[in-house]
């Protein structure tokens, strides 16, 4: 119920986004006003002060998370670059840094779960209903940031030397 509750979300978060995006912000600042929007959504939804402090501080686990993947994500990018462009590289060191980048991934979505799985235990139905779509938003925000890739980072070498 709470996946099915979470997909729905994700599909007004993704109009949301696309929406944002056309005012050219980066994805770290959709994702930091998404947070923002989380954030002030729980002190308007949420009247009991320690819950609310609870739910504040799951915000920032979450937030947190959302750093841990981004820098998880460019240290494999670089680590995949560095063996792509040795040629003594062996198959076996590729397939350890993958394995290594599923293992993180894997453990951070565990972790998102269990934000999730506290965030439903301290709500009500309704302030969880009424948060819904914030957490989506946040969710979508997290998910672009943390597999954005510069043009840059993305363009072939000669272009990157190039300045295009």
């Amino acid at each position: 119920m709470v996946l099915l509750g979470l997909g729905l979300g994700l599909g007004l978060a993704t109009a949301t986004i696309a929406g944002c995006a056309s005012t050219e912000r980066s994805p770290r600042e959709v994702a930091t006003n998404a947070f923002t929007d989380l954030r002030r959504e729980i002190h308007a939804q949420v009247g009991d002060p320690p819950r609310r402090a609870e739910l504040l501080s799951l915000a920032d686990e979450f937030e947190k998370l959302l750093d841990e993947a981004v820098a998880s994500r460019s240290k494999i990018e670089a680590r995949i670059m560095a063996l792509n462009a040795s040629y003594d590289s062996t198959e076996a060191e590729f397939a350890a840094a993958l394995a290594e980048a599923r293992e993180s991934t894997r453990a951070r979505q565990e972790r998102l779960l269990e934000i999730q799985t506290r965030a439903k235990d301290i709500l009500t139905a309704a302030e969880w209903e009424n948060l819904g779509q914030f957490r989506a938003i946040a969710i979508e925000a997290a998910a672009d940031l943390a597999s954005h890739r510069n043009a840059v980072d993305a363009a072939p070498r000669g272009e990157k030397e190039a300045g295009r």
